[in-house]
């Protein structure tokens, strides 16, 4: 299916007059209706919503390109409507759009949408076709333009006596900057005269695969990526590594810069050897990454087994101690099993990351060494990072025969790194820890047995909490526990709550101030209310890991105010964990609406904390 065939001239409608996207999305459905597409106006605008929830359909510099699967549509089609003025509309650029193509395709034909997108998204970046879309009177004035389009699109380019490059496009959906980045790069690499090859990693696989030859002829890789992908092809290249946005934007700057080796990295010659960057940025950079790979993992798990956990206490506090019952499977299956892999999950890609396949088994089993040794987060995170670098060192830096090559990922890497990251873990990062919690714990005990100390202890409280399910969390949740076997059930009243207002207050920042945080972000924020709700405080580590220093005073700030309200209205929690799951528990908490007020009382210093200091350090960093 060609965009053609589906693009005519009743689909086109010009200087439309609309304020909102909720009267956008009207008007243009009601067309559909007219043109017998389909059958259920309202069925549709909510597909295009549910769409519009996953991940933002404005591609940028004004132009939008919703779409929905719906079993209401008839057949495929492809409306625009170039609007009078721009209006407010979620977008890659956080702008607003002026210029939209709403696809439409059946659910027995939803394998054409990818390749329809990205026609669109490549049609887009035409200059000419877009001076076009601004000043056109007509619908066929526009159609005329698309086909030309697509006619010049089809043309042989000869590879003799050009320089060569080869690039993989990919951004995070996989849609329309992946195809915009990959003509933007044709398009430069027609005018600097060079030969380029383009693979894409769109939401439909992998297209135009480099070959083998190909990638041993170019002169240099362009990666222009939003995510991770397999470096290990182009082993002994040079590589340039962009965002994809980069190179939408300066497709001659990106190339140039491959050829000359701007910024490029020297990829190691085993596929099991990770990037030689050459830049400090770039080292910083790619460092930040790791963490945010091996983070990427363990949330799911995080997510999980809080779940599940909390879902067993529904049954009864004490009811998965039941053995063989449904609330203790639950319990199996979310805290003795999921929560176990945290840690070694963390540690584990880190350090694959770094190091590609042979850091993994180094780095999975000392995120279990530190689980085990209470070092938690910090100590998988260390581990990680130790495990990956010493892997990466020794694939780098000591030489092994041909002849036992194949034991040095197999038996060598695996066993020496572990023995020695596992007894760094043990006896050089575990110790301290431990002993520092020990000293925490005693210093808690004193704060609780007065009165006068219970602000002291919200204090505390609040501040080793800002490591969101780490070590310092772990204490004071240990304390609370202790309490809790005591029959004292304040502490993990407060706790509780401190543990639930650093991802509640990161949701509610990101609903009311959403132009402070980028997409990613504002995804985040969706999961990070559930899993607040679901006390699993580590749903807001994405958010100290891209704005550590706005969010850590932040969960500080949200956390005192909430274990204040807490222990001031006297709230009391006899389950270790659950969140508000627990309001549906008789006698697990002692007052639901103190819980909650003190839950919102938290989140929203919480939110308001970060959006005041996102703003602070943005208009610090745009002073400089």
């Amino acid at each position: 299916m060609q965009l053609l065939d589906i693009f005519n001239a009743h689909c086109i409608e010009l200087d439309v007059n609309v304020s909102t996207k909720v009267q956008l999305f009207d008007k243009m459905v009601e067309r559909l209706v007219e043109l017998k597409v389909i059958k259920d106006k309202d069925k549709f605008i909510h597909a295009l919503n549910v769409r519009e929830g996953q991940s933002p359909t404005g591609i940028g510099e004004g132009y939008a390109i919703p779409h929905g699967l719906s079993e209401t549509v008839i057949k495929p089609a492809v409306l625009y409507f170039r609007l009078v003025k721009p209006i407010q509309y979620e977008s890659l650029d956080e702008g607003p759009v002026s210029h939209v193509f709403m696809l439409v395709i059946p659910n027995d034909l939803r394998s054409n949408q990818v390749k329809l997108l990205s026609d669109i998204s490549t049609l887009l970046l035409d200059d000419s076709f877009r001076v076009i879309l601004n000043n056109a009177v007509s619908p066929e004035e526009i159609l005329a333009a698309a086909e030309l389009d697509k006619k010049a699109e089809v043309q042989t380019v000869d590879s003799s006596n050009k320089r060569k490059i080869v690039a993989v496009t990919s951004c995070a959906t996989g849609i329309a900057h992946t195809f915009m980045a990959e003509k933007a790069l044709y398009n430069a690499a027609k005018t600097m005269n060079v030969f380029l090859s383009v693979e894409t990693q769109g939401a439909g696989g992998v297209e135009n695969r480099l070959t083998a030859e190909q990638i041993a002829e170019a002169d240099a890789v362009v990666l222009a990526i939003d995510k991770g992908i397999d470096e290990s092809r182009f082993q002994g290249k040079q590589v340039l590594k962009v965002s994809s946005g980069r190179a939408i934007k300066e497709g001659e700057v990106v190339l140039q810069e491959a050829l000359d080796h701007v910024g490029t990295y020297v990829k190691a010659a085993s596929s099991s050897e990770q990037t030689e960057l050459t830049k400090e940025k770039g080292t910083t950079k790619t460092f930040y990454q790791h963490m945010l790979n091996g983070v990427s993992y363990m949330i799911p798990i995080v997510v999980a087994g809080g779940i599940l956990i909390a879902l067993s206490f529904s049954f009864g506090i004490n009811a998965f101690e039941n053995e063989g019952s449904l609330p203790w499977a639950l319990y199996q299956i979310g805290g003795t099993s999921a929560f176990a892999l945290m840690f070694p999950v963390l540690a584990g890609f880190i350090a694959y990351d770094i190091a590609d396949k042979p850091g993994f088994a180094p780095g999975i089993i000392v995120g279990l060494v530190a689980s085990n040794t209470g070092s938690g987060f910090f100590g998988a995170l260390i581990g990680g990072y130790l495990a990956g670098y010493l892997v990466l060192f020794i694939n780098k830096k000591m030489p092994f025969p041909k002849s036992i090559i194949g034991l040095k990922t197999i038996v060598f890497i695996p066993v020496i790194v572990t023995l020695i990251i596992g007894l760094i873990t043990i006896f050089v990062i575990g110790g301290p820890i431990a002993y520092l919690q020990e000293i925490v714990m005693n210093f808690l005990s004193t704060l609780s047995d007065n009165n006068a100390g219970i602000v002291v202890l919200s204090l505390v409280f609040s501040v080793l909490y800002f490591d969101l399910g780490g070590p310092m969390s772990k204490m004071v949740y240990s304390f609370a526990l202790a309490a809790l076997a005591e029959n004292i059930y304040g502490p993990m009243g407060a706790v509780m709550v401190i543990g639930m207002v650093p991802p509640i207050g990161m949701a509610i920042a990101t609903l009311i101030q959403p132009k402070l945080f980028n997409v990613e972000e504002r995804e985040a924020g969706k999961t990070a209310l559930v899993l607040g709700l679901s006390y699993i405080t580590e749903g807001a580590i994405p958010f100290l890991m891209s704005k550590p220093k706005s969010s850590v005073p932040s969960f500080m700030i949200g956390g005192f105010v909430g274990s204040l309200v807490a222990f001031a209205l006297k709230l009391e929690i006899t389950a270790p964990h659950g969140g508000l799951f627990l309001a549906l528990i008789p006698n697990a908490v002692s007052n639901v609406f103190y819980f909650v007020l003190a839950i919102l009382a938290g989140g929203a210093a919480c939110a308001f904390s970060m959006v005041v200091l996102t703003k602070l350090f943005q208009k610090d960093k745009s002073a400089v």
